[in-house]
Order: structure tokens, then sequence, then C-alpha cells
């Protein structure tokens, strides 16, 4: 299977600045809503999961690993898309913004992640 080794590249960056994004998110609302604690500590270990597997992937040299991977960070970036709708902002504009903004590079990691993965030879 030949990937477009450019289009990896962005989404190897997506991927990691939606961790990135999705941690100062986290950090803003652990400090105003401790009880949301569980719920973000989750949404956590999804977003870092989605960039974590996505270079896991990139570096792979088995194509089985490679494509595990690969359905590892989709999987991990599709509960982090539904934990993601879940966490309250408070109506903070700053927070809806991020939330919002997280929503759309989620769901445009969904979009290029699924487009690869159904071209993987099981």
């Amino acid at each position: 299977m030949a990937i477009n080794i450019l289009a990896m590249q962005e989404l190897e960056k997506l991927t990691y600045a939606f961790a990135i994004e999705s941690s100062s998110l986290i950090k803003s609302l652990e400090k105003m809503e401790p009880e949301q604690f569980g719920v973000l500590q989750q949404y956590k270990g999804h977003a870092a999961g989605v960039s974590l597997t996505f270079m896991n992937a990139i570096e792979a040299e088995a194509n089985e690993v490679f494509a595990n991977n690969l359905r590892s960070c989709l999987y991990h970036a599709q509960v982090a898309l539904k934990q993601l709708d879940e966490l309250n902002t408070h109506e903070v504009a700053e927070l809806v913004k991020q939330k919002q903004t997280l929503t759309e590079k989620c769901n445009l990691i969904i979009t290029k992640l699924t487009a690869i993965t159904d071209k993987i030879i099981y």
C-alpha cells in the first residue's frame, strides 16, 4: 500500500497538536470543576493515545504493526470525540472555542484515519 508521505506528516502534526491542545483544555477544566476529574482523565488518556499510537504507527517496521497502530489511533480518536462532547465548559467563551476547535480537529483526524484504514488489506 502506497501512502503519501506528506499526508502522513500532516496527520502526525495534527494528532500531536490535538493532544497538546487537549491537555491545555483539561488543565483549565480541572481548575474549574474538580468533579469532572475522572472524565477529564479518561479524555486525557485517549487524546494522548491519538498522538502516541500514530507515532508508533509511523515508526513501525512491520506492516501489521503499522496497521494495528493506525486502527488503535482511530479508536482513541473516536472515543476522545465522544468524551469531548460530554465535557462541560461552563459556557466560558474561550473554553467553548477550544472545545469547538478540538472537535473539528478530532473529526478531521477521524476522517483521514478512516480513509487510510479503509485501504489497509486485512
